[in-house]
């Protein structure tokens, strides 16, 4: 009898191990109660808070684009830079990644930055001007810099005068600036702008010269005046009231019907 009651116990025990055995390998394959399902990704283009260029003085010399990013919430995080260039044109496009809409997510509303610097290269003609866009929100304007360039400091130029020159196609509208050298051509040269959209009715531009840092250098005094014709690719609408900041400056204009 006792050796019945043993082969009972064996058959029960071997029974037990088995469904042990198998409800650990489900166990295993599906995933605990209450867990969240995985978060779906999407790339989107970054907010742009601030864009610099920085000419390294090296040989050749470096172009470094220094640029500031916004994350909009604790769930948004800097993804990658994309640098495509076309001749004088390059365009740089900032994106970030957020959770893909239509998925319930606790996000913090934590406005963050993201600090971070592209290398545009060193292939720069000093007789070309070249146009960065970044994200379409920033353009930046810069002419190659030769040995004499790589002397001087960049500075605002005093502005003549400026207008809008309307094209009668929309968003090829453009600003063109008179802007003075005021250190004559042989210590002063054109060196660029900036564009920048901080908000739907502001433009703000930036218009650059280099000079010479020597106060003793000697200089010529024709201070010749420099025609600046600025594309303004940000899609003004007719009709729209727009004030532009031009080297501090400001003023409202209204965009021809």
């Amino acid at each position: 009898m006792n050796k019945k009651i043993g082969t009972v116990i064996a058959v029960i025990m071997g029974a037990v191990l088995s469904a042990a055995i198998a409800c650990g390998t489900s166990a295993t394959a599906a995933p605990p109660p209450g867990d969240p399902p995985p978060i779906e990704l999407e790339e989107v283009e970054a907010p742009i808070e601030g864009v610099e260029l920085v000419i390294a003085e090296s040989n050749p010399p470096q172009y470094l684009l220094n640029i500031v990013s916004g994350l909009p919430s604790g769930c948004a995080k800097f993804n990658d830079y994309e640098v495509v260039r076309d001749g004088t044109a390059i365009e740089v496009t900032v994106t970030n990644l957020r959770p893909a809409p239509g998925q319930v997510l606790a996000c913090t509303a934590i406005y963050g930055y993201h600090d971070g610097t592209v290398n545009l290269g060193s292939d720069f003609d000093p007789n070309e001007t070249y146009v960065v866009s970044v994200n379409g929100l920033v353009s930046e304007a810069f002419v190659g810099m030769d040995d004499r360039a790589l002397g001087m400091v960049v500075k605002e130029s005093p502005i003549e005068e400026w207008e809008i020159l309307p094209s009668g196609i929309p968003g090829k509208d453009k600003l063109v600036i008179i802007s003075r050298l005021p250190l004559g051509s042989s210590c002063s040269e054109f060196n660029g702008y900036r564009v920048e959209r901080p908000a739907p009715d502001e433009i703000e531009v930036m218009l650059t010269h280099r000079e010479v840092v020597d106060p003793n250098t000697p200089c010529t005094a024709d201070l010749p005046a420099i025609l600046t014709e600025i594309p303004l690719e940000l899609s003004l609408e007719p009709g729209e009231n727009i004030t532009f900041t031009v080297n501090g400056e400001a003023a409202q204009v209204s965009v021809a019907d």
